[in-house]
């Protein structure tokens, strides 16, 4: 990025904002360092119904109890490392625009990594609880329980914490504010979102979970993701992202050179001002939350393979 680096060169007036400016690339080769050590491919498998019947044949609780265990692995490791690859994604759009100078594209990409970190700090807190309960369980205890009760018995209570930490999982992967194919089926696909999958809205999102300080201009989140929006919408600010230099008003006119990719400094200058602080800002919370749904992941893993070197030595 070598045209940002000559831009953040010419800053040295704005001391806080310099330093804004040059923690932007630092912080995504950070994130990109992590999530490419990331797993990138996995296979899923769930079932189309959560009806506890489904997950083993009657009077094998031990094999429903596995066939669960495994289903929340599964799952889990989907929401992480989707969401990694979201993330990683962007970051890598970010970086490739803001070298190509695609600012339109950029700062799309700069309100989607937003977006993203504030929805995925609300997803780990809003099951915490159904997926902190899962924590508790240890394969041995489970097997041990499903053992003295015999193969077709099990604590309700434990399987009761089990499907809640799988609805919880598939929850999350199902939230949506529309149905977005209604052209597939007259039948269905208009009708209302459930309640238990409707998305929060992204600005409540934003105001809600999304947190950071701006030494450089001392405003929030929302304000940088309304700008964000400015810039995307057809709206005033969207028409600056193509305007190379403005002459200074001569009489009553004013000249403006505008080119499909702009090269002058300023606009690179004021394009940072509007990207720094979100991603240096939001990027480390997303990279974070990741980490969390990782270490839950490998925890759920870790708890159906146990579980089965359990049953068998039984």
């Amino acid at each position: 990025m070598s045209h940002v680096t000559e831009t953040i060169g010419r800053l040295g007036e704005r001391p806080a904002f310099h330093k804004m400016c040059e923690a932007v690339e630092p912080t995504m080769v950070a994130a990109l360092r992590e999530l490419t050590k990331w797993p990138q491919e996995m296979r899923v498998t769930v079932r189309h119904s959560t009806d506890p019947a489904g997950y083993g044949p009657r009077g094998r609780a031990d094999l429903g109890v596995k066939a669960l265990l495994s289903e929340i692995s599964d799952l889990s490791g989907y929401i992480a490392l989707v969401n990694a690859y979201k993330v990683k994604s962007v970051v890598e759009d970010i970086i490739d625009t803001l070298n190509r100078r695609r600012f339109a594209l950029l700062i799309g990409a700069v309100r989607s990594l937003m977006e993203m970190t504030a929805q995925l700090h609300h997803l780990r807190r809003q099951d915490a609880k159904a997926l902190g309960e899962l924590a508790s369980i240890s394969a041995g205890t489970l097997a041990k329980a499903i053992k003295s009760a015999g193969a077709g018995q099990v604590d309700q209570n434990i399987i009761k914490k089990l499907l809640d930490a799988n609805t919880a999982l598939r929850r999350q992967v199902q939230m949506r504010k529309t149905n977005v194919m209604p052209f597939r089926s007259d039948q269905g696909d208009r009708a209302d979102v459930p309640a238990a999958v409707t998305q929060t809205s992204v600005l409540t999102l934003i105001d809600r979970k999304l947190k950071f300080d701006d030494t450089a201009f001392g405003i929030g989140p929302r304000q940088y993701y309304d700008a964000l929006c400015e810039a995307i919408h057809p709206n005033e600010l969207s028409y600056a992202l193509f305007m190379d230099t403005a002459g200074a008003a001569q009489d009553a006119l004013r000249t403006f050179h505008i080119k499909s990719e702009p090269s002058d400094w300023t606009l690179t200058a004021a394009i940072l001002e509007l990207i720094a602080a979100p991603i240096v800002g939001a990027l480390p919370q997303a990279v974070q939350t990741l980490r969390e749904m990782k270490i839950s992941w490998e925890r759920s893993q870790r708890l159906s393979i146990d579980f089965r070197a359990y049953i068998k030595a039984f």
